[in-house]
């Protein structure tokens, strides 16, 4: 699914393996470790209500120094797949970014903000945000020949804080 300076989490079939090789945190405030990182998972589990747990690979208790367990699809029938390797930001159809933004709402009824989808840019003049779909698995299924219904699961809450 992508690196960052802290480990990698790779897609496997039904699972989300992510692994730590590096602690040093770009938040200078928040701790950076696999528990710190599955502790906020758990957490947010908790927290989200039956409707939303379906924007979040379900966090699967591990005993692991080096790696954590998501499982990811909701049910049988759905693909999954990095969502940055299908869609730029810019092209991304309407459907996928409503499920994104439904996403957010409802970490955020659950006290929570993910704080690793979007990052600030400055060119010299202005700030910017970017999106960035490294931490979002997204699935589909094929209703009938014509009709696709997608839905997206949030990873990687390394970053997450409380609202």
């Amino acid at each position: 699914l992508g690196q960052g300076v802290e480990g990698a989490a790779y897609l496997c079939g039904n699972w989300v393996i992510k692994s730590f090789y590096n602690c040093t945190s770009i938040l200078k405030y928040k701790a950076c470790s696999r528990e710190t990182e599955e502790n906020a998972h758990l957490d947010i589990w908790r927290r989200l209500s039956p409707e939303c747990k379906h924007y979040v690979c379900q966090p699967i208790k591990v005993n692991s120094e080096k790696f954590t367990l998501q499982r990811v699809a909701r049910e049988d029938g759905w693909t999954s797949v990095n969502l940055a390797n299908l869609f730029t930001p810019k092209e991304t159809p309407l459907e996928i970014e409503t499920e994104i933004k439904n996403a957010e709402l409802c970490l955020k009824e659950a006290g929570y903000v993910h704080n690793d989808l979007y990052t600030t840019v400055y060119d010299g003049k202005t700030r910017r945000y970017l999106k960035m779909y490294n931490n979002i698995v997204l699935l589909w299924r094929e209703v009938s020949l014509y009709e696709v219904v997608y839905s997206v699961k949030f990873i990687d809450f390394g970053h997450a804080s409380q609202v």
